[in-house]
């Protein structure tokens, strides 16, 4: 399966559907891989439908960090890493880890 270089590491990721289709991605939450996902995507794949789902840093067959340190930026993806997309599953909280919800924390609410 393809991995991706990622702060420092690999990011290993389960992809299915259409290469250039809409991009969806699949996170899975803590301790767990997205072998969470396996079922799931055969199941949702469709023409212009494009799935992703990561093994965090750490879990899965993603790579590890040499460092023991994680700052909270370090948990929301790089700019670039991942094109545009719809997510889903039980991921980081996006409060504490996305600038433009951190910065209008007032305003954020569920949906």
């Amino acid at each position: 399966m393809p991995t991706v270089p990622v702060l420092g590491s690999t990011l290993h990721h389960r992809e299915a559907g259409d290469p250039d289709g809409r991009p969806f991605v699949f996170l899975h939450g803590n301790p767990t891989s997205s072998h969470l996902w396996r079922n799931v995507l055969p199941g949702v794949a469709a023409p212009g439908r494009r799935l992703l789902a990561p093994d965090l840093i750490g879990m899965g067959d993603s790579g590890r960090r040499s460092s023991n340190r994680w700052p909270v930026t370090s948990s929301r993806p790089p700019a670039g890493s991942w094109p545009a997309s719809s997510t889903t599953g039980p991921g980081w909280p996006p409060a504490p880890t996305s600038p433009s919800c951190s910065r209008r924390s007032s305003r954020a609410r569920a949906r």
